[in-house]
């Protein structure tokens, strides 16, 4: 069999198999796209239960192929713990790489409104960036930044250039003041 045509066969065996990653990749890439959207709900229904909520007025699924992404329209984020906080933002996208599901990344694309449960200190936010890492059993891992925090209500007049915070929530809440 002359060079030429093996070198051929192997090409074309070689691109074919190329083909069938790419188009097998897309195809998982868009059934758990699906499969994340699909459980949006239940997850945050699942994370009412445990004192937190979310809800948003529509969301957008992209990314493709790097990442997950979400736009959320109108989000509202409440938290009990580990700070009574809530969280209204217009537009806010979501995002992990589909080889690390634990790990996803959240910004703003415009204002957020951040107050207490009550609305006695507020921020309004420029930008917010950062990210949140969880596995079952493990401690949720928060890392936020923001910028251009302007205050209201009790801390009127309170501006905040940049600032950052890194949060551990433990897996199970302590039971008492003597537990870490």
């Amino acid at each position: 069999m002359p060079l030429a045509s093996t070198l051929r066969r192997a090409g074309l065996t070689l691109g074919i198999l190329l083909l069938l990653a790419f188009v097998g990749y897309g195809a998982y890439w868009h059934v758990m796209a699906q499969k994340l959207e699909d459980g949006l709900g239940p997850w945050a229904a699942a994370r009412r239960a445990e004192g937190y909520t979310l809800a948003w007025d529509k969301v957008a699924v992209g990314g493709f192929p790097l990442r997950f992404r979400f736009r959320f329209s109108d989000a509202h984020i409440a938290a009990a713990r580990p700070l009574p906080i809530g969280v209204v933002v217009s537009s806010l996208d979501v995002w992990a790489h589909p080889w690390n599901l634990h790990h996803w990344h959240f910004s703003t694309r415009d204002v957020a409104q951040v107050s207490d449960p009550l609305g006695a200190v507020g921020f309004a936010l420029d930008h917010a960036d950062g990210s949140a890492q969880f596995d079952e059993g493990r401690p949720l891992i928060l890392d936020l930044g923001v910028a251009g925090a302007q205050g209201s209500g009790l801390a009127e007049g309170v501006m905040v250039g940049a600032a950052s915070a890194h949060v551990e929530v433990p897996a199970e809440p302590p039971k008492s003041h003597r537990d870490p």
